[in-house]
């Protein structure tokens, strides 16, 4: 498949979803984000912006952080979904959120604002 826009992008994730999930698995950030919570009070509330399979917010949910995951892929919000129930996984685009009078003390988003380019371009 040849990616040619914002668009391509989301089908390649939604159709490669297991594939990519699983290759993210063996490299999972932890010291970025120990440091990132570091930063962070006790117990904090973050939204990761483009969660994908959700390997960024299992880490944050199983060190105490009320995390809501947020990504327009339903092949990676499944996985996220299935693989960490007890995170909430919402599928909607980071620069449009549907959180009107939430907050949140940190925001993740780890390897995808670089996707924001192909949304503009």
């Amino acid at each position: 498949m040849k990616i040619k826009g914002f668009d391509d992008t989301i089908a390649w994730y939604d159709n490669d979803a297991e594939q990519y999930a699983a290759a993210l698995q063996e490299a999972v950030p932890v010291a970025a984000i120990e440091k990132f919570l570091e930063a962070l009070p006790l117990n904090p509330s973050i939204l990761e912006a483009g969660c994908g399979p959700g390997r960024e917010s299992t880490v944050f949910h199983q060190k105490g952080a009320r995390v809501v995951g947020v990504d327009l892929s339903e092949g990676l919000l499944d996985i996220a979904r299935k693989n960490n129930p007890d995170v909430e996984y919402i599928k909607a685009d980071f620069l449009e959120l549907p959180f009107p009078g939430s907050k949140f003390i940190g925001v993740w988003a780890h390897a995808s604002l670089v996707h924001l380019e192909g949304k503009w371009g």
